[in-house]
């Protein structure tokens, strides 16, 4: 049994609230650098990850820019899909959140798991996969301390909202870019429902 994750049951104090954002807010947030995520690199898409982790994670500016460049590192290695050059960036970025929202997780576990789902994500092209569920129940119960049970309903949103992204990038019509904003905000309600 894992013990670290019932951490809230026993002793973990659930007074802190370390998820504070407002998920309509997150979402919309998200899916604009979603949209643009296909840019090169410029401000306006890194002004939008950086309003992102601002508004999800509570971080400074200092930090969510610091963050953002790690995130941006990630996607645009993930896009070219250098997967192992990819881990370097999200693993400092995961470390940085980990330091910041004082979260158990393992930087090395997420990072895994993470590009792990992108590479799921990617190679079904439209398509949801068990696979891809199970690693996305896997991220976010690892990285929020939460069972499976609990993160199973977040996470599986998490992937509608992610498949319905790549439709949209695909060209296949702008009600898959409102379904995807749906699904990120019905994934941020669930996940600040299970995360204390």
């Amino acid at each position: 049994m894992d013990y670290s994750r019932r951490r809230r049951r026993f002793g973990g104090n659930d007074a802190i609230e370390h998820l504070t954002f407002k998920p309509e807010v997150t979402a919309k947030l998200e899916l604009g650098w979603w949209r643009l995520r296909k840019v090169p690199e410029g401000t306006r898409f890194r002004d939008f990850v950086i309003q992102y982790l601002k508004e999800q994670y509570g971080l400074s500016k200092e930090l969510a820019k610091e963050g953002g460049k790690y995130m941006l590192e990630a996607i645009i290695e993930g896009d070219k899909k250098d997967w192992e050059k990819a881990k370097k960036p999200l693993k400092r970025f995961y470390k940085l959140i980990k330091n910041h929202l004082k979260l158990a997780f393992e930087p090395e576990i997420l990072t895994s798991l993470r590009v792990k789902l992108w590479q799921e994500i990617d190679s079904r092209s439209g398509t949801i996969s068990a696979e891809a569920d199970d690693l996305a129940v896997k991220l976010m119960a690892e990285e929020y301390r939460i069972s499976n049970l609990q993160a199973a309903k977040a996470a599986h949103l998490r992937v509608l909202a992610e498949v319905e992204r790549d439709l949209a990038e695909g060209g296949f019509g702008e009600e898959h870019w409102k379904r995807a904003e749906d699904y990120l905000q019905k994934y941020y309600h669930a996940l600040k429902e299970r995360v204390a």
